[in-house]
């Protein structure tokens, strides 16, 4: 399998979820960065004008992603891991979704997030419905045990 671990974090958790997956698949880690950088107020989500909750409102409004000097198109897979923000993936990782969807296209694609309280099946759902065309697997909701990882992988 020729993949790599694409993420985004604020807080390091989704960082901690990717090196989990790492070890787990020996895939190298691609950190997303968002132009501009979020803030601390930018994702408080019980502010209703926080960046956040305007990305959530109005998918639309996707901020840039910061290249990053990967070639998708020599993967077979790629790993696709977040916070959950609003129940859903975060605006940055639907525009990386956006931008590279036709060197994705073809791969198998496998979400994972981190979150407190929210199950992986919202997001799941968003991503099915927002890129029919791209080969999305279930997510998993990480911290997992090793072996928890490597069945996801082999579903």
């Amino acid at each position: 399998m020729k993949a790599a671990i694409f993420y985004f974090t604020m807080s390091g958790n989704t960082e901690l979820a990717a090196k989990e997956v790492a070890e787990a698949t020996g895939a190298p880690l691609v950190r997303l960065h968002a132009e501009p950088p979020y803030t601390v107020d930018d994702i408080d989500w019980t502010h209703p004008d926080a960046r956040c909750t305007r990305e959530h409102k109005d998918h639309s409004l996707l901020p840039r992603v910061k290249p990053f000097g990967v070639d998708i198109s020599s993967l077979d897979t790629v790993f696709i891991g977040f916070p959950i923000w609003w129940h859903e993936e975060p605006a940055v990782i639907r525009t990386f979704l956006d931008n590279y969807g036709e060197q994705l296209k073809g791969k198998v694609i496998f979400p994972f997030c981190t979150s407190y309280e929210s199950p992986m099946s919202e997001a799941d759902a968003t991503l099915k419905k927002g890129y029919p065309d791209l080969k999305i697997r279930k997510g998993l909701r990480l911290p997992a045990k090793s072996e928890e990882i490597k069945k996801w992988i082999e579903q």
